[in-house]
């Protein structure tokens, strides 16, 4: 059920380790801003499935959090941030 919710936001974000560079940050960052909600699905330590992945791909925007890998509790703090950033950032 948590799937299907979040894949009804205008604006998932999915932060994957195996996401490359800062690319995807860069992309979800131009949909921020139009987007009136937002959600942030934060893995289970470990990391998501490739199967989890590839179906998140078609709805979500994958990004990086960097070249470490967090814990599950840091990642969805710097996620946050991430966000908030570029919402202030969007404002000025």
């Amino acid at each position: 059920k948590a799937r299907e919710e979040m894949l009804a936001l205008d604006l998932a974000l999915v932060p994957y380790e195996n996401e490359n560079g800062m690319t995807g940050y860069r992309e979800a960052v131009q949909r921020i801003e139009s987007a009136a909600s937002i959600g942030v699905m934060i893995g289970p330590e470990g990391g998501f499935a490739p199967e989890e992945i590839e179906t998140l791909r078609e709805k979500a925007a994958l990004l990086s959090l960097g070249k470490r890998i967090l814990r599950t509790d840091t990642a969805a703090i710097t996620a946050l941030s991430m966000v908030m950033l570029a919402l202030e950032q969007g404002g000025e």
